[in-house]
Formats: structure tokens, sequence, C-alpha cells
């Protein structure tokens, strides 16, 4: 069944030439009806319930913190400027059905969403809902889809919110030095990161590269060897959770030049 076309067309206005990360959904949410209640990751204004909007922009964006009635314009465009798009498992609404027939239109929605991912042809992919990565993780896999991740990612509901947003980071760690370098500036190119920091002020809409080079556990590991970690990054991550014990759970690490060189020093190079 082809999805309504308020839907397609959102996606198709916020759709990258080239598709660097693909994020696959369970299906946009039901409206109970009535159209004029319709809110979908790609609708404008930010709403309250606009949950996987708000950690997809935070995890990948550093977003900040976002504010019922923003405008989603800015980060939109940041994240197709990336070649990040979102499809949906199920083209049509299922989260108001009840349970077992929840379950049957997302199984029986598994061989159009493989064909339609393997039309897109992205770079990696990240399955944003448990159930709906226990449906597509073994299909994508056998079509060889590059999906960046062994283990479900939790909907980011609540206290799951932080996880998703580690979550994330971690599977999409390596994505932009080993995908498409399409459409990021030329700064970053140098670096070779793809995360930039975007403001939320509404008068400032428009996206800022950092000034100050900076690093992440999982680029860390991998200059020191640690290439085939389940969890790209972790053995970066327990020394820095050993010498900053305050350091938040599930927040992402972001070391500067004097940590990255500490991490250098005092985790062992893997022979």
């Amino acid at each position: 069944m082809a999805e309504e076309e308020w839907y397609q067309s959102l996606r198709e206005q916020w759709k990258p030439s080239r598709i660097r990360l693909l994020l696959v959904g369970e299906s946009a949410p039901d409206d109970g009806g009535d159209p004029t209640n319709r809110r979908f990751f790609y609708s404008e204004p930010l709403n309250q319930a606009d949950n996987l909007f708000r950690s997809v922009v935070a995890a990948l964006c550093d977003s900040g913190k976002l504010t019922k009635g923003d405008r989603k314009e800015p980060w939109l465009t940041r994240l197709r400027n990336e070649g990040v798009y979102l499809i949906d498992l199920a083209s049509r609404p299922v989260n108001a059905f009840s349970p077992a027939i929840r379950r049957a239109a997302l199984k029986a929605s598994v061989e159009d969403c493989v064909r339609r991912v393997s039309d897109l042809n992205p770079d990696g992919i990240v399955i944003c809902h448990t159930p709906t990565f226990e449906l597509l993780a073994g299909p994508f896999r056998a079509a060889h889809l590059p999906l960046l991740h062994d283990e479900a990612i939790p909907f980011p509901l609540g206290n799951k919110r932080s996880e998703f947003v580690e979550k994330v980071r971690e599977a999409t760690a390596g994505l932009s030095r080993q995908g498409s370098q399409h459409n990021v500036p030329d700064a970053d190119r140098l670096t070779g990161r793809s995360r930039l920091t975007v403001t939320s002020e509404v008068t400032r809409p428009r996206p800022t590269l950092r000034a100050v080079a900076t690093y992440e556990p999982a680029e860390l590991a991998r200059e020191l060897g640690y290439t085939n970690e389940h969890r790209p990054g972790k053995v970066v991550r327990d020394y820095l959770r050993k010498k900053y014990p305050d350091h938040p759970k599930y927040q992402r690490w972001v070391l500067d030049e004097a940590q990255a060189a500490d991490v250098r020093i005092n985790v062992p190079r893997k022979r």
C-alpha cells in the first residue's frame, strides 16, 4: 500500500540527493482520523510529541534543548545537506492498532521496506525502534544492506532518550570516513568530521562550524588499532569513565586536544 501523498511530499522535500545515513522508523504517527492533527518527523512546527526528531538532531547535530513551536527547517536543512533521511517500515500509521494487528502489518511490510532501502542505496542504516529492528535486521543483513548496529536501539521515549542518543552516535561514529563526503562542507572534509553545531535560536538558524578540533572515543579507538569492537570506542570510553567518574551517564564524550593526547598515552595500542 502506497504512502499517502501528504507524507510522500514532505519526505520528498527533505530527501538528500545522495543518502549517507538512512534512518528507519516504524511508521508515521496516527492522526486519530483528523488530518488537522497530523504530526510527522518532516512536518512543521516542532510538536511536544516529536521525540524522534528531537533525539535525532541531538545525536547528529548537537542541537541542545528544543522548544515546542520551534521551526524544524534549520535542522531539516542540515540533515538533508548531511545526507540524512528517514523512512518508515510501514507505509501507513500502525501505532493505533492492537498489538497483534500492528505486528502483522509490520511483518507484511518487511519485503517492501528491504526493496525501498536497496533502491535508496545508503552508506549506512540505523533502525530507530526495537520491534522494527527485530523484524528488519535479519532481512537487511541477508540483502547485504549496511546496517550500522548489531543491537536494537530503543525508541527515544522518556528515560530511553539519552540511551538512544548515545547509541546512535556510537553507530554512526565511523560513517563520515567510511561513507560519502557528498554535501559535507569543505572545512569538515579536511577534518573528516560530519557533525556540526546548529543554533536553535529563531534569529540564528544557520549552521556554524566548530572552531576547535574535537575527538570522540570511536575515532581515537580506531587510531589506536581497535577496529573490530562490537561497540566502537568502548575501550576508550572505559578508560574515560575511570578517569572522569562524574561524567553524566549516556552523555556524549567530546574530547579536546589535551584529553585526546591523554587517551593516546594511557590506552594501550592494540597489537
